[in-house]
């Protein structure tokens, strides 16, 4: 196959990079002689110096269309190693160095990392052939590593099946449970005690044999842990509304006004409550349950009144709405005719009627105001 024209001279412009590089990449599918594509290869060279002399784009281009040459040129040289030379493609044994030769076919070996490589490539980040063989020789490790990895071991007896965990020490559920044991004072021996009893809401679906008071012992050094890490890296919770509400109402004129008070009063609980983490409290006992009763009851008070209280509000809230559109409709004159006026004021009577007898407010202020 005969050389291409383009290699007698230069891209001038990005298309022409472009144009010119995907032309010799279709030329080199079909191409199995070495030295042309080496010329390619060459000519590939010069453009790169070019373009890194006289501009900072296209570079990323025309090394993806030398990766692919250099791909194609070591699937040849293996065709040609295994003794089955095309008729188009001569023995060119010194022309190139072995340790290029050996990384072509290496590339050729793995075309689809190499593309892969291309693909996430950029003018900034260019596709250099170091940087295709550290792609290839990563892959190569990882794949190693899964096909030498020992296979899990079965789960012990009397343990889960489906999560493929080597005991009740590993589960994350159990680490949990046992540090709220621990931090309720209990030992090991009376907490092996509770496991194979199943007290405590221990998970006995997943570890029906409980612990013994050594396997006890073992999470503690983990629970121990746990707790310094947290420590050193407390979680950050959600900045509380409240305390922003506290700081604006703080600021205000004094002395304050009654409704001031009545919103410094809300916030102040609202900040009580914020500080509340239920999760964080013992739960299990009898007496906890018992408490929990009452604490829900005394919830469904406290929701009643906010209820009672926001729909007052609200009424408020729609009513002064319908009073400043009552005031539009007879003092905004401008730009209306007598007979609109008369309209308009006529409409201001009848919202005015509806809002003394309670209707807005209550379901049908839409309708009446629309």
């Amino acid at each position: 196959m005969s050389e291409l024209p383009i290699l007698s001279r230069t891209p001038m412009t990005l298309a022409e990079v472009e144009q010119d590089c995907s032309a010799v990449e279709s030329w080199t599918e079909n191409c199995d002689d070495i030295e042309a594509i080496t010329k390619a290869v060459d000519w590939l060279n010069v453009v790169e110096e070019f373009l890194v002399r006289t501009s900072t784009e296209g570079r990323s281009r025309v090394l993806k269309a030398m990766r692919r040459l250099e791909v194609r040129i070591g699937q040849l040289n293996e065709r040609r190693g295994a003794g089955r030379p095309s008729a188009n493609c001569p023995r060119a044994d010194n022309s190139i160095p072995r340790q290029r030769a050996a990384e072509f076919e290496l590339m050729a070996n793995n075309a689809d990392v190499v593309e892969e490589v291309l693909a996430a490539s950029s003018d900034d980040d260019p596709p250099t052939r170091r940087k295709v063989l550290k792609a290839i020789a990563a892959t190569k490790k990882t794949e190693k590593k899964v096909a030498t990895a020992k296979p899990k071991t079965a789960p012990p007896k009397g343990g889960p099946v489906d999560d493929g965990l080597g005991g009740p020490t590993y589960d994350p559920e159990v680490i949990a449970w046992l540090r709220l044991r621990f931090e309720r004072g209990m030992s090991a021996a009376a907490i092996s005690a509770a496991t194979r009893s199943g007290d405590y809401s221990w998970p006995a679906d997943r570890w029906p044999k409980g612990m013994s008071e050594g396997s006890v012992l073992a999470c503690r050094s983990t629970i121990f842990h746990l707790q310094r890490f947290e420590e050193l890296h407390p979680v950050k919770r959600r900045p509380r509304y409240s305390g922003k509400r506290l700081r604006e109402i703080a600021a205000r004129k004094r002395p304050l006004q009654p409704l001031d008070k009545v919103q410094w009063i809300v916030m102040k609980l609202t900040a009580a409550l914020e500080g509340v983490e239920i999760e964080e409290y013992d739960l299990d006992s009898e007496y906890a349950q018992m408490i929990l009763l009452d604490l829900y009851e005394d919830l469904g008070e406290h929701m009643g009144w906010v209820e009672k209280t926001v729909t007052a509000i609200r009424y408020h809230l729609d009513e002064v709405e319908v009073i400043e559109k009552i005031r539009k409709m007879r003092e905004d004159t401008e730009g209306r005719t007598p007979a609109e006026i008369k309209a308009f004021r006529a409409k201001a009577d009848q919202l005015e009627r509806l809002r003394v007898w309670g209707e807005i407010g209550r379901g049908s202020d839409t309708a009446a105001a629309g």
